[in-house]
């Protein structure tokens, strides 16, 4: 018998992962051990009007004008986030990955991200 979690509908056309497995799965991503760097340098995104948010090759970029975030720092940062608070992204600028979850649809991840991210020099 499969646990509940796996028959739920909850997980259709995404993914159930622990923050360990994720965090592995989003650095060999990155780092070219799953595929050619080159896919992820070639990506061209698309804008959605009015978002910092883009779209391409299945990631999603997030690309905050300074004017959208004036106290805080927001660098580009490259993956997804989930329906539930999941999220798993990549900041190039600080060399840092960022899994988590907020467990918690209501909320956006982002601003916990960029606070994360503003700990690390």
């Amino acid at each position: 018998m499969r646990p509940l979690y796996l028959t739920s509908a909850r997980a259709s056309g995404g993914m159930i992962s622990t923050a360990p497995e994720l965090m592995k799965f989003l650095k060999a991503f990155f780092n070219g051990e799953l595929f050619a760097k080159s896919n992820i340098e070639s990506v061209e995104w698309n804008k959605i009007q009015f978002s910092p948010l883009e779209y391409g090759k299945g990631m999603m970029r997030v690309k905050m004008p300074r004017i959208m975030s004036p106290f805080m720092p927001a660098p580009e940062i490259i993956g997804h986030s989930g329906s539930s608070g999941s999220f798993a992204f990549y900041c190039p600028s600080k060399q840092v990955y960022i899994v988590g979850t907020l467990n918690q649809t209501e909320k956006n991840p982002f601003q916990t991200i960029y606070t994360m991210l503003n700990c690390v020099d």
